[in-house]
């Protein structure tokens, strides 16, 4: 651990400060749900925690760098609140200087990005830009996410993409911010927003409208926010939020069979064996003419379930908020080595899909989902249970064999993967493959060269042997290929 215990401990001991502090406050209250995390602690046991999907998200975004979040649903339920209070919290920049703009169809380029200043432009012609706060300011809230138009969300892609804004001939790099958006898809006068942008926020969160019974008893005791306000203290500085989005960067990782689990989820909810390179969002034909006479078109299949699956930015952002939320609960078996486990990848996957997936609109309906936003988060999340009950059935051949064999310790043919793959879809087109071609000699010699240690000279030779020497297929030599970083990092 590169940071030390006795930080993160104290780290985390604020930022969990900062998620007492909502409902202490009476800030946010959302008792209606939760995000169910299960692990095995550093006592040996097992354990069970519930965390409101809203403040924890809020709090996970937060240790995400260039994090961004939507919160999806109906008007007045506090989403712009929450967002401002927890921005707040754990970066010490008060709301007065948050980057705070709103969705309507007069913003454009100008009013979200930038401008020339007028007087220089007037007398002399020169071109120089001021920047808008939303673009300088770590801190970026967008309301109504929906309602801007197509040219203003254009704007906003880059700066989102990439951490680059751009006006006319210029640009300007953010080094790093929080982005917290609101959505109401249901309102009059919105505009749709295209799969590219959606997929540069990491998670999207059901909003309730309303709070639960027990919950209005709460805000109906707090003091009138109209006089009072509403406390939130200090638990943070921006420059110490930036060293902790490092440390659990660097420091969390995830466990072995969390890595084969997030494959074989990620997979499973975008593999189709009709679509080019096996992905379904590559075929343009709707189901059911997609599916019809596929012999993997059954009643239990997942594949059928999404018309589209998600994209390798999505793989990546679940294990970032996985981290971040292992991280916030505390939630390892070895606090000396933080990794997360498979089940808290698992109650963070619906919320980093649900933006992102397409259903199947006739089985939307059949479950009563279409144009209802809990009912849709609802159906994706029985999309990754249906994945994690696939896993279930293949965990013990993947978690023994699968490493063994892309490892060069043991061959394909006779093991109990081969045995598995003709019922597992999954298993057959993206595991059998690469399992094949590792049991070649060429890559089983290579393997056993880089279990050596290498110097840096060597690596270069082995390398170039790799890429222009061997006969290798793709797959094979992105395996060694990553055993070749993984010596390369070391040493650097």
């Amino acid at each position: 651990m590169a940071f030390g215990l006795k930080e993160h401990e104290r780290l985390r001991k604020s930022v969990q400060d900062a998620m007492i502090a909502l409902p202490m406050n009476a800030i946010y209250l959302n008792s209606r749900t939760g995000v169910k995390l299960q692990f095995d602690g550093s006592d040996g046991n097992p354990h069970v925690r519930y965390l409101d999907p809203m403040a924890s998200s809020a709090i996970a975004n937060a240790l995400v760098p260039m994090g961004g979040i939507i919160y999806r649903g109906g008007h007045g339920g506090g989403k712009t609140t929450l967002a401002q209070k927890v921005a707040y919290m754990v970066t010490g920049i008060p709301e007065s200087e948050h980057g705070y703009i709103s969705g309507n169809d007069d913003q454009n380029v100008s009013t979200l990005i930038g401008a020339f200043k007028t007087g220089k432009l007037i007398t002399t012609g020169e071109e120089e830009v001021v920047w808008r706060r939303f673009v300088t300011s770590p801190v970026k809230i967008v309301d109504e996410l929906n309602r801007f138009p197509p040219p203003a969300q254009n704007a906003l892609f880059r700066l989102l993409n990439k951490g680059v804004a751009e006006f006319v001939d210029y640009e300007t790099r953010v080094e790093d911010f929080i982005l917290m958006a609101t959505e109401n898809p249901n309102d009059p006068g919105t505009y749709p927003l295209s799969r590219p942008f959606v997929d540069r926020f990491g998670l999207c969160i059901p909003a309730p409208q309303i709070a639960s019974a027990q919950d209005q008893y709460a805000l109906l005791e707090r003091p009138d926010e109209k006089l009072a306000g509403l406390k939130a203290d200090k638990k943070l500085s921006w420059e110490e939020l930036k060293k902790l989005r490092k440390m659990v960067s660097e420091d969390v990782d995830l466990d072995p069979e969390t890595k084969i689990y997030a494959i074989y989820l990620t997979q499973a909810i975008s593999t189709c064996i009709r679509a080019d390179g096996n992905d379904k969002s590559h075929n343009a034909l709707h189901i059911p003419d997609r599916c019809k006479g596929c012999h993997f078109d059954t009643a239990n299949s997942l594949c059928q379930m999404t018309q589209t699956g998600i994209s390798g930015r999505a793989a990546i952002d679940l294990q970032r908020y996985a981290k971040a939320y292992a991280w916030v609960a505390d939630a390892f078996a070895d606090p000396q080595h933080p990794s997360v486990q498979p089940s808290i990848l698992e109650a963070v996957a619906p919320y980093a899909f649900f933006h992102r997936l397409e259903p199947n609109e006739t089985r939307l309906k059949e479950n009563g989902g279409s144009g209802a936003v809990g009912a849709e988060f609802k159906y994706v999340s029985s999309v990754v249970a249906r994945a994690s009950q696939g896993y279930a059935g293949v965990r013990d051949v993947l978690v023994e064999d699968f490493p063994a064999i892309i490892g060069g310790d043991k061959e394909f043919e006779g093991s109990k993967l081969q045995d598995a793959a003709n019922g597992d879809l999954v298993l057959q087109t993206q595991f059998v493959p690469l399992a094949k071609q590792a049991s070649a000699p060429e890559f089983r010699s290579f393997m056993k060269t880089l279990q050596k240690d290498l110097s840096e000279g060597e690596l270069m030779d082995i390398s170039r042997q790799i890429m222009f020497g061997s006969e290798l297929e793709p797959e094979a030599k992105e395996r060694l290929m990553s055993e070749v970083r993984k010596q390369n990092s070391k040493k650097k």
